[in-house]
Protein backbone atom coordinates (compact mmCIF):
# COMPACT_ATOMS: atom_id res chain seq x y z
CA UNK A 1 0.00 0.00 0.00
CA UNK A 2 2.79 2.45 0.86
CA UNK A 3 4.41 1.97 -2.54
CA UNK A 4 1.08 2.65 -4.24
CA UNK A 5 0.66 5.78 -2.11
CA UNK A 6 4.07 7.10 -3.14
CA UNK A 7 3.07 6.52 -6.76
CA UNK A 8 -0.19 8.39 -6.03
CA UNK A 9 -2.01 5.34 -7.41
CA UNK A 10 -5.44 5.93 -5.91
CA UNK A 11 -6.96 2.96 -7.74
CA UNK A 12 -4.43 0.50 -6.32
CA UNK A 13 -4.79 1.92 -2.81
CA UNK A 14 -8.60 1.76 -2.96
CA UNK A 15 -8.37 -1.85 -4.15
CA UNK A 16 -6.06 -2.79 -1.28
CA UNK A 17 -8.30 -1.06 1.24
CA UNK A 18 -11.38 -2.77 -0.19
CA UNK A 19 -9.70 -6.11 0.54
CA UNK A 20 -8.50 -5.02 3.98
CA UNK A 21 -10.16 -1.85 5.34
CA UNK A 22 -7.93 -1.87 8.44
CA UNK A 23 -4.70 -1.97 6.44
CA UNK A 24 -3.51 1.53 7.39
CA UNK A 25 -4.39 1.07 11.06
CA UNK A 26 -2.30 -2.12 11.19
CA UNK A 27 0.89 -0.56 9.84
CA UNK A 28 3.96 -0.29 12.05
CA UNK A 29 5.46 3.07 13.00
CA UNK A 30 7.83 3.50 10.04
CA UNK A 31 5.15 3.18 7.33
CA UNK A 32 2.76 5.33 9.36
CA UNK A 33 5.33 8.19 9.20
CA UNK A 34 5.26 8.27 5.41
CA UNK A 35 2.74 11.12 5.28
CA UNK A 36 5.24 13.33 7.11
CA UNK A 37 7.95 12.29 4.66
CA UNK A 38 5.73 13.02 1.66
CA UNK A 39 5.03 16.50 3.04
CA UNK A 40 8.74 17.07 3.68
CA UNK A 41 9.37 16.11 0.05
CA UNK A 42 6.62 18.57 -1.00
CA UNK A 43 4.82 15.69 -2.72
CA UNK A 44 1.16 16.68 -2.58
CA UNK A 45 -0.07 13.85 -4.82
CA UNK A 46 1.44 11.15 -2.60
CA UNK A 47 0.36 12.90 0.59
CA UNK A 48 -3.21 13.23 -0.64
CA UNK A 49 -3.43 9.48 -1.30
CA UNK A 50 -1.75 8.65 2.03
CA UNK A 51 -4.18 10.73 4.06
CA UNK A 52 -7.18 9.37 2.16
CA UNK A 53 -5.88 5.85 2.86
CA UNK A 54 -5.91 6.53 6.58
CA UNK A 55 -2.30 7.33 7.36
CA UNK A 56 -2.19 9.64 10.38
CA UNK A 57 -2.24 13.37 9.72
CA UNK A 58 -0.23 13.89 12.90
CA UNK A 59 2.58 11.44 12.04
CA UNK A 60 5.98 12.83 12.91
CA UNK A 61 8.92 12.63 10.54
CA UNK A 62 12.24 14.46 10.32
CA UNK A 63 12.73 16.96 13.18
CA UNK A 64 9.65 15.48 14.86
CA UNK A 65 7.57 17.57 12.47
CA UNK A 66 4.09 16.70 11.27
CA UNK A 67 2.90 17.12 7.67
CA UNK A 68 1.41 20.53 8.46
CA UNK A 69 4.80 21.82 9.60
CA UNK A 70 6.28 20.88 6.23
CA UNK A 71 3.40 22.29 4.19
CA UNK A 72 3.83 25.61 5.98
CA UNK A 73 7.64 25.52 5.67
CA UNK A 74 7.30 25.01 1.93
CA UNK A 75 4.61 27.67 1.55
CA UNK A 76 2.48 25.01 -0.12
CA UNK A 77 -1.03 26.35 0.44
CA UNK A 78 -2.69 23.53 -1.48
CA UNK A 79 -0.95 20.96 0.70
CA UNK A 80 -1.82 22.90 3.85
CA UNK A 81 -5.49 23.00 2.86
CA UNK A 82 -5.49 19.27 2.12
CA UNK A 83 -3.97 18.51 5.52
CA UNK A 84 -6.39 20.87 7.26
CA UNK A 85 -9.29 18.78 5.91
CA UNK A 86 -8.14 16.06 8.37
CA UNK A 87 -8.19 18.33 11.45
CA UNK A 88 -4.51 18.17 12.37
CA UNK A 89 -3.20 19.63 15.61
CA UNK A 90 -2.47 23.29 14.88
CA UNK A 91 -0.34 24.02 17.93
CA UNK A 92 1.89 20.93 17.81
CA UNK A 93 5.54 21.80 18.43
CA UNK A 94 8.21 19.91 16.51
CA UNK A 95 10.91 18.06 18.47
CA UNK A 96 14.00 19.96 17.32
CA UNK A 97 13.00 23.62 16.96
CA UNK A 98 9.98 23.64 19.29
CA UNK A 99 7.85 25.58 16.83
CA UNK A 100 4.28 25.28 15.57
CA UNK A 101 3.39 24.86 11.89
CA UNK A 102 2.58 28.59 11.73
CA UNK A 103 6.04 29.43 13.03
CA UNK A 104 7.57 27.05 10.46
CA UNK A 105 5.70 28.93 7.74
CA UNK A 106 6.90 32.31 8.98
CA UNK A 107 10.49 31.08 9.13
CA UNK A 108 10.18 29.28 5.79
CA UNK A 109 8.99 32.43 4.05
CA UNK A 110 12.48 33.84 4.46
CA UNK A 111 14.69 30.78 4.80
CA UNK A 112 12.74 27.79 3.43
CA UNK A 113 13.63 25.60 0.49
CA UNK A 114 10.89 27.29 -1.55
CA UNK A 115 11.18 30.82 -0.14
CA UNK A 116 11.28 32.26 -3.66
CA UNK A 117 8.37 30.25 -5.05
CA UNK A 118 6.10 29.23 -2.17
CA UNK A 119 2.83 30.97 -1.41
CA UNK A 120 3.61 31.62 2.23
CA UNK A 121 1.08 34.39 2.77
CA UNK A 122 -1.77 32.13 1.63
CA UNK A 123 -0.46 29.16 3.64
CA UNK A 124 -0.19 31.32 6.77
CA UNK A 125 -3.68 32.68 6.17
CA UNK A 126 -5.09 29.15 5.80
CA UNK A 127 -3.55 28.15 9.14
CA UNK A 128 -4.90 31.24 10.89
CA UNK A 129 -8.36 30.72 9.42
CA UNK A 130 -8.24 27.13 10.69
CA UNK A 131 -7.59 28.43 14.20
CA UNK A 132 -3.81 28.61 14.58
CA UNK A 133 -2.79 31.06 17.29
CA UNK A 134 -1.07 34.22 16.18
CA UNK A 135 2.55 34.58 17.26
CA UNK A 136 3.52 37.16 19.86
CA UNK A 137 6.09 38.62 17.48
CA UNK A 138 5.61 38.93 13.76
CA UNK A 139 8.26 38.04 11.25
CA UNK A 140 8.66 36.61 7.80
CA UNK A 141 8.44 38.30 4.45
CA UNK A 142 6.48 41.49 3.87
CA UNK A 143 3.55 39.48 2.50
CA UNK A 144 3.51 37.22 5.58
CA UNK A 145 3.76 40.18 7.96
CA UNK A 146 0.85 41.82 6.12
CA UNK A 147 -1.33 38.73 6.71
CA UNK A 148 -0.29 38.49 10.36
CA UNK A 149 -0.96 42.20 10.84
CA UNK A 150 -4.39 41.94 9.28
CA UNK A 151 -5.39 39.19 11.71
CA UNK A 152 -3.69 40.81 14.71
CA UNK A 153 -5.81 43.91 14.10
CA UNK A 154 -8.96 41.78 14.38
CA UNK A 155 -8.10 40.51 17.86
Amino acid sequence: MIAACWLADETAVRSLLAENPELAAGLSDAPRRQAAHAARNNNLAALRVMLAAGLPVNALGQHGAAPLHWAAFHGNVEMAREILRYNPPLELHDADFHMTPLAWGIYGSEHGWYCRTGNYAAAIEALIQAGAKLPEQTGGTDAVREVLGRYSAKT
